[in-house]
């Protein structure tokens, strides 16, 4: 369940990009907004941060991909009814948005997002993507078009220390917890670890 305890984004175990990446989101006076983030980097911690942060004056309409997505928000979210979740196989509510979040956009066709920027050419349009566009093998995908306001890569997380840059027992790499100071690699010995230890697993 997401509360607003009133804490600043310093405050919580935030990561720098995820400030910065809030930060943008918060403060960049556009209608839309799009961020590269690798799969594991924390999007929906930032997602429960900026309902926080918004709190239930803002009405707003998450886009997710799959119908277990739906249910675990309405759990976390139960509280707040300025919030709609919705898949693409529910019908666009007729409603005034604040922002659109869309979970995932990698897979959305270009004329679906088209369709969402027009009933609500008005809200903030807020869109994660989880892939990396290579741009040289992907001219013709619609996403390459788009100039992007932050991109997160794997690289990105292993040169600032929070990604092992290294194959574990069982195919996975382990990064650091958030509020941790030095990088202490573990040696993995069962694919049954503790949440916090495995919570940031890059699989390949």
């Amino acid at each position: 369940m997401a509360k607003n305890d009133g804490l600043s984004m310093e405050e919580r175990y935030l990561r720098n990009y995820q400030k910065e990446i809030i930060g943008i989101i918060m403060n960049k006076e556009t209608k839309e907004k799009f961020i590269q983030m690798p799969t594991g980097s924390g999007k929906n911690f930032i997602i429960n941060t900026l309902i926080e942060l918004w709190g239930k004056e803002k009405n707003v309409l998450i886009y997710v991909e799959r119908l277990f997505e739906i249910e675990e928000l309405n759990q976390k979210f139960e509280e707040y009814k300025n919030i709609t979740i919705i898949d693409d196989k529910h019908v666009l509510p007729i409603k005034k948005y604040d922002y659109i979040i869309i979970n995932e956009i990698g897979n959305m066709q270009k004329k679906t997002y088209d369709i969402i920027k027009k009933i609500y050419e008005n809200s903030i349009k807020i869109n994660f993507l989880s892939k990396e566009i290579n741009e040289n093998e992907d001219e013709d995908y619609w996403l390459n078009q788009i100039q992007f306001d932050y991109k997160l890569t794997l690289k990105n997380l292993i040169d600032e220390g929070y990604l092992l840059a290294r194959r574990g027992r069982y195919g996975t790499s382990v990064i650091k917890i958030p509020d941790e100071k030095v990088l202490q690699p573990l040696n993995e010995t069962s694919i049954f670890a503790k949440a916090e230890e495995a919570a940031f697993y890059s699989y390949q």
